[in-house]
């Protein structure tokens, strides 16, 4: 069963079971994909490309990986499509690679030519399908400058939209993981205009919660409070970016930063006004209000109750994106 939130009205429609398990298997090969890099290339020719292509060196840019193959016409007809992407974007920072399948491989280089494809293709020696689950063709996978996967494995290509997203502007680069570990936690999140806030003021929010994710993963000295905060900020760039899968990466975000038990030491009912933004994103207003009350209840910062006027705006707001809700409670102080 395939369920899907119209608003008011609540539709399910009735899925084949071969349907359902792939989309399971589907979602649960992202997962896996999303918490690690991503798998090497490995190849045996490259076409186009003088050396072959690592994807740890590409850090920085947007990588489009096409499993395809010359005798999958799908395949064939996306190909003037992906040539379009490559030369509008690669001087923004996108690297498009066609992966294509160790079976018919010959004569490649002459079919590649005939077809004007100029970006980068390389033989698949077979590990990488293995790696990336691939078991139909075409198949596309999206990597962010962070070296993230972000989409896919999908038999549907990224739009313009996404791809706009995720390259950004080309003169603003995601700062690299070297540069960011080298920052301790108070440059990295509390200092205005540091990394990851940089990116966010130019409303490059998934940037910005790549980059906190990065730092997560690098940061080993991170104590209780500093990855409850950095994990709440994430998931604020992602709930700013608004779309639904950013939405579901903010509330796992969220998760993270509740702190159990929670230290007598906070300034406020922490693990409340986390809930309270949980709360918002699931657009449960019983669960909104609870939270708030008990935030009003517990102890202040400095004698104010400042981070209150925030979820009073998202109640006043509820319903609404979350940037609108947040940013008028930004506008109210």
């Amino acid at each position: 069963m395939h369920c899907q939130d119209d608003g008011d009205l609540f539709v399910a429609t009735r899925m084949p079971a071969y349907a359902a398990e792939d989309m399971i298997r589907r979602q649960r090969l992202l997962t896996e994909l999303q918490s690690a890099p991503p798998p090497p290339i490995s190849a045996a020719q490259w076409i186009n490309s003088s050396e072959p292509l690592r994807l740890e060196q590409l850090h920085g840019k947007v990588v489009l990986l096409d499993f395809w193959g010359q005798w999958c016409q799908p395949c064939v007809k996306k190909l003037p499509v992906l040539e379009e992407w490559h030369r509008k974007f690669r001087d923004r920072g996108l690297v498009v690679i066609g992966i294509h399948s160790s079976d018919q491989a010959d004569h490649l280089s002459e079919f590649v030519a005939k077809s004007n494809v100029s970006f980068p293709v390389c033989v698949d020696d077979g590990a990488t399908a293995k790696a990336y689950g691939i078991d139909s063709w075409p198949t596309y996978v999206l990597i962010d400058k962070t070296g993230r996967v972000v989409a896919g494995p999908a038999n549907v290509p990224p739009s313009d939209v996404e791809l706009e997203t995720l390259i950004g502007d080309a003169h603003d680069p995601v700062p690299s993981m070297s540069d960011m570990l080298r920052l301790g936690y108070n440059d990295f999140d509390q200092k205005p205009g540091s990394d990851w806030r940089a990116l966010a003021d130019r409303k490059r929010y998934l940037d910005a919660a790549r980059a906190i994710e990065r730092y997560l993963s690098g940061m080993a000295t991170l104590d209780v409070r500093q990855k409850a905060n950095l994990h709440f900020h994430a998931a604020q760039c992602l709930a700013f970016d608004g779309q639904a899968t950013s939405i579901e990466n903010a509330l796992a975000h969220l998760t993270k930063a509740c702190v159990e038990p929670e230290p007598t030491d906070f300034p406020i009912r922490w693990n409340d006004y986390v809930t309270a933004t949980s709360a918002f994103l699931k657009k449960d207003l019983a669960a909104l209000k609870a939270a708030r009350e008990r935030i009003a209840a517990g102890p202040t910062q400095d004698g104010e109750a400042a981070n209150l006027d925030v979820v009073d705006r998202l109640l006043a707001r509820f319903g609404k994106p979350y940037a609108e809700a947040y940013e008028a409670a930004n506008r109210s102080h």
